[in-house]
């Protein structure tokens, strides 16, 4: 889990970039709004431009924005009409008035539905942006606590961290940029950074009927968000877990000494808190701190035991899919099967086997229909649902971009229908 000062979070740094559409049924006004610099400055996405409010009132609908920014007096739907659909459905959506006079009463009306504020045309950009700040910095503060916990941003970081361990980084700009782009400077190569591996010293499929009975997928999400190190200058995450052992990473800004200590601490904190949540009995076997991630992921400390170990279990996998290539088969249902974090997974079949997991398994199952084609007279609807496809039209599609024929011509005829 990880815990910043909002302080050291530039707007523009954010997890997810503030949305926005504006809504005014003058064209000039419209695009001159839309072309602002003010946006990109403040780190707010444009999602839509409208001078039809009636199309925008359907876009609230079947979308949700942070701000909005709309014109009051417009034909059919006016901006009041939009501030009551947001007060009503949108609570979190934010709403400013446009309007070429000040009209009080049109004022108090918005207030009482929630509008946030008001300005007045011709706009003054400085007014416009000042409105906009205030207005940022009180969602985002409500957000921050929300996004860092945000399972996406989660799972991107770990899927990052599971590649550079398996293949290593090109370079420590490749670090660096990686985590930058999810706002997190402070984790780059000049990061403190510790390996955790804790073996498991209980029976994991007794665990599992037991003393946790939501199953595995639930419990390794369940590990990264309830074994936390609650600290304003660490990050912590869980890049694998399995029947045998469970692996952590964790970075920190601080001092290498105070970094070792942090690290000691941060295990038994994981040794004591497994034991609370879960009744999981862990043992730490192997606790490796490195100055910079860039000695961490250099190739002499590759663990060269690991491949071995690897091999056996992308064996398994494929020996699943392999014998699945009918079902719904996905990368979740494969990496439980093997007894892997999903993440991580997907991470050791590309490693290992040089492509992706999709990528493999559509080249299985498109392998098997040209069999399936050339050795039997089997019709193609039946074929694409022994493969596993329920769609015919996309299994077509895929096998002539595959093949550059469609499975009739590939059969040897010229017709595609049966």
């Amino acid at each position: 889990m990880l815990y910043l000062k909002y302080d050291s979070i530039n707007r523009k740094g954010l997890l997810k970039m503030l949305s926005l559409i504006i809504i005014d049924d003058e064209p000039l006004e419209l695009a001159m709004l839309g072309q602002l610099s003010i946006w990109s400055e403040l780190g707010i996405n444009i999602c839509g431009t409208f001078s039809d409010s009636t199309k925008a009132l359907e876009f609230l609908k079947e979308n949700t924005v942070d701000i909005v920014l709309s014109d009051i007096k417009m034909p059919k739907v006016t901006g009041l009409d939009i501030v009551k659909y947001c007060s009503d459905n949108l609570p979190d959506t934010s709403v400013v008035l446009i309007s070429a006079y000040r009209d009080f009463e049109f004022m108090r009306t918005a207030l009482r539905y929630h509008a946030v504020d008001y300005i007045t045309k011709p706009i003054d950009i400085g007014e416009l942006k000042s409105i906009m700040i205030k207005l940022s910095d009180k969602i985002t503060s409500t957000k921050r606590s929300i996004d860092f916990c945000d399972t996406d941003f989660y799972m991107s970081i770990q899927a990052i961290l599971s590649d550079f361990l398996l293949d290593g980084p090109s370079s420590s700009n490749d670090i660096n940029n990686q985590l930058s782009g999810f706002g997190l400077p402070e984790f780059s190569d000049s990061a403190c950074c510790a390996f955790l591996k804790f073996s498991i010293t209980c029976d994991m499929d007794l665990f599992f009927r037991t003393d946790w009975k939501h199953g595995k997928l639930r419990f390794y999400n369940a590990l990264m968000y309830l074994i936390p190190f609650k600290s304003e200058d660490c990050l912590h995450i869980l890049i694998n877990c399995d029947n045998q052992s469970i692996d952590f990473m964790f970075f920190s800004t601080l001092d290498f000494d105070s970094f070792k200590t942090a690290a000691a601490n941060h295990a038994n904190d994981i040794v004591t808190n497994a034991l609370e949540l879960f009744n999981l009995n862990l043992t730490c076997t192997k606790l490796s701190t490195y100055q910079s991630l860039t000695e961490f992921f250099s190739p002499e400390n590759k663990n060269t035991d690991d491949d071995t170990q690897y091999s056996e279990i992308i064996k398994k996998a494929i020996s699943y899919i392999d014998s699945h290539l009918s079902d719904d088969t996905s990368s979740d249902a494969v990496a439980s099967y093997v007894s892997l974090n999903s993440v991580y997974f997907r991470s050791l079949f590309k490693h290992c086997m040089g492509e992706t997991f999709i990528a493999y398994l559509t080249r299985r199952r498109l392998e098997t229909a040209c069999k399936l084609l050339l050795e039997t007279d089997l019709k193609i609807n039946a074929i694409c649902n022994m493969i596993g496809y329920k769609n015919r039209t996309h299994f077509y599609k895929l096998f002539k971009n595959y093949y550059g024929k469609t499975p009739n011509e590939f059969r040897g005829g010229t017709d595609d229908s049966e």
